[in-house]
């Protein structure tokens, strides 16, 4: 069924990522014994960052696809998929801007930046977290 091939898609979805993490660092490695690359640490960190960055880019994609059909939630359902399509945008670009600021500045700047996109992305959901959780307010008269 639709749910067992989704599950057997994330897992091999995760292996493949996995195995990259383990790959590249190693390919690196080597590259460097062999006096291929003369820096490895930085390369590692980099190349780590950036597929961090991609995952994050990933997850946000796949948030929205998701989502339950309204029709088996109790209420406010569409305010529920709103936020999970905002929490999706957010973290797609805060996944591209993590993955711009490695490609792009030197590992001194890289580091506050890609942190100061994490926690900003994390604060902006759990505001919408915290709005969606909050009941409507209605105007008298209004049904």
């Amino acid at each position: 069924d639709a749910a067992s091939v989704l599950g057997v898609e994330s897992v091999a979805g995760a292996v493949v990522f996995g195995a990259l993490m383990m790959i590249i660092p190693l390919a690196l490695t080597l590259a460097h014994a062999y006096g291929l690359v003369d820096d490895p640490d930085s390369g590692m960190r980099r190349t780590t960052m950036i597929m961090i960055g991609a995952y994050l880019a990933v997850t946000g994609n796949a948030m929205p696809r998701m989502l339950p059909p309204t029709s088996s939630m109790p209420c406010g359902g569409a305010r529920v998929q709103a936020f999970q399509r905002l929490s999706g945008w957010i973290w797609v670009l805060c996944g591209l801007g993590f993955v711009t600021a490695w490609l792009a500045l030197p590992i001194d700047a890289s580091e506050p930046v890609s942190t100061a996109l994490v926690v900003a992305a994390m604060i902006v959901t759990i505001v919408q977290l915290l709005r969606l959780r909050k009941p409507r307010q209605h105007a008298p008269g209004l049904n």
